[in-house]
């Protein structure tokens, strides 16, 4: 993958659709010809955490603004997949029907594990090893939709229908 001499306005519309759509920020790069590297430097000059390029050399103005665009719209666009995502699970944990716990499971598991999402909706484990070794989590990875549910938190169980007689 080379990088595109220029970044333009329409190539940052474009990976900031992909974003949002939900591709793989790689697969959307690559798509592109977009090495990640200089998108980590589009998008470190736009956040105004460097004022120069990898070489050295000094960003121009306008270099700095389309990467600000880019910046921008890349953050928009995963605050606006993850709200499509998060809306889904309520949608979903709200329906309380089994067809839907596939889909429940897999929302669930995008937005647990997405780079972007993971800090915010991962689960969160603090492990002491004091020589032996717990695997509940492991099972919990296992177990079926249902089960997780009813594990979930009770600000998630206030979202979900109440049982079904």
């Amino acid at each position: 993958m080379g990088r595109p001499l220029v970044l333009t306005h329409d190539l940052a519309l474009e990976i900031a659709s992909a974003i949002e759509s939900g591709v793989p920020l790689e697969a959307a790069l690559s798509a592109r010809h977009v090495d990640p590297r200089t998108l980590d430097d589009w998008l470190r000059i736009g956040r105004g955490d460097s004022l120069s390029w990898r070489s050295g050399d000094p960003v121009s103005p306008e270099s700095q603004a389309l990467c600000a665009e880019l910046a921008a719209s890349v953050a928009t666009a995963r605050a606006r997949l993850e709200e499509k995502l998060s809306r889904k699970l309520v949608e979903l944990a709200e329906s309380g029907s089994r067809e839907d716990a596939t889909q429940l499971k897999a929302a669930t598991t995008l937005l647990t594990i997405h780079p972007s999402y993971k800090q915010r909706w991962g689960i969160h484990v603090d492990v002491e090893h004091k020589g032996s070794v717990d695997h509940r989590l492991q099972q919990l990875d296992q177990a079926p939709t249902i089960e997780v549910l009813e594990l979930a938190g009770d600000e998630f169980k206030a979202l979900l229908p109440p049982p079904q007689p």
